[in-house]
């Protein structure tokens, strides 16, 4: 949610507002830095992997300020090299000094992730099993409003091929290390091709990436970080650690967690001394600390609306796959 600090900037639509936006950005950022553009209908556009964008959602859309608007990171990037860490320092140097950065509940932080090399079977059974095995622990580091969230499932209790089955974890587990191919694991994890859990296997098929839903809001580039560190060091680690026979070893805890994910070794990969910005989320948590997921359950008439919109939305446009379209487009990947 933003909104302009000084007098006089106030808009009228969200339109205005995306363009006042980008103009100042641009104007402000040094050029070092990708431009920004709106991906909003009848604004300008340029190629959307090479700049941030400005993107409309209906889950957190106002009628006016503070504006709800989505921030999509340009794609092509590698999370430990030091120019995207100064790029996302740029622009909240830009946002904390002309904007008023807020949240609600409908908020949120999407980290995709591929790999190189791409993801092999092997790998995505190890991903999707210590998803499924973790998510008490996760449970207990999100904030409230992202358990239950109808945007970000439990990948195993709202899921029609495990928990609406009554299936345990750990014949949950089992069903994903029998599967042969990547569509089997695709199709486990995202039933019926819904993206909207809160690891989102979908784009696998097409732009070989995995989408983490789970992140709470970013107001700050330490939260940013955070959620990006998140959801890097639990992805490497589960290659490394995430056969079904490893993860029985380690307690599906808060201290689980934080023992399974120090096997990414990301200090190294930052380059710095400092610990991890991920290592915020587990400051002065109970190590035994385990939330079980709520059941996202039936919806109220405003929620499934919104939902609604939402599906016809992505339907149209997807602003990460956008960017990955752009890219392929150019024969950049």
């Amino acid at each position: 949610m933003l909104q302009g600090r000084q007098p006089g900037t106030a808009s009228n639509s969200l339109g205005s507002f995306t363009q006042k936006f980008t103009k100042a950005y641009n104007e402000l950022v040094p050029e070092k830095h990708p431009r920004m553009q709106s991906r909003l209908p009848g604004t300008p556009s340029g190629p959307a992997h090479t700049q941030w964008c400005l993107h409309h959602d209906p889950t957190v859309e106002t009628r006016k300020e503070p504006w709800g608007v989505e921030i999509v990171s340009h794609i092509l990037l590698l999370y430990t090299t030091s120019k995207w860490r100064a790029d996302v320092e740029a622009l909240w140097s830009f946002l904390n000094g002309e904007y008023i950065v807020t949240a609600n509940n409908n908020c949120s932080t999407h980290v995709h992730i591929s790999l190189a090399k791409g993801y092999s079977v092997s790998d995505l059974k190890n991903l999707a099993a210590s998803v499924i095995y973790f998510e008490p622990a996760l449970e207990a580091l999100v904030p409230p409003n992202r358990r239950g969230n109808e945007y970000a499932r439990s990948n195993w209790i709202d899921n029609a091929n495990f928990g609406y089955k009554k299936k345990l974890r750990s014949e949950s587990i089992a069903m994903i290390m029998k599967c042969g191919i990547d569509e089997e694991v695709i199709n486990l994890m995202n039933p019926r091709g819904e993206r909207y859990f809160g690891w989102n296997f979908l784009a696998l098929r097409k732009y070989k990436t995995i989408e983490f839903r789970r992140g709470a809001a970013s107001l700050s580039v330490r939260d940013a970080f955070m959620w990006v560190e998140l959801a890097v060091s639990f992805v490497l680690a589960a290659l490394r650690l995430g056969s079904a026979q490893e993860l029985t070893a380690i307690p599906a805890t808060v201290g689980g967690l934080r023992a399974f994910m120090s096997q990414a070794k990301l200090e190294n990969a930052l380059g710095q001394k400092n610990p991890p910005h991920v290592n915020r989320l587990f400051q002065d948590r109970v190590k035994d600390e385990r939330v079980d997921p709520i059941p996202v359950g039936d919806l109220t008439p405003e929620k499934r609306l919104k939902l609604k919109k939402k599906i016809e939305a992505d339907a149209k446009s997807d602003p990460m796959l956008d960017r990955l379209k752009s890219a392929q487009a150019s024969g950049t990947i």
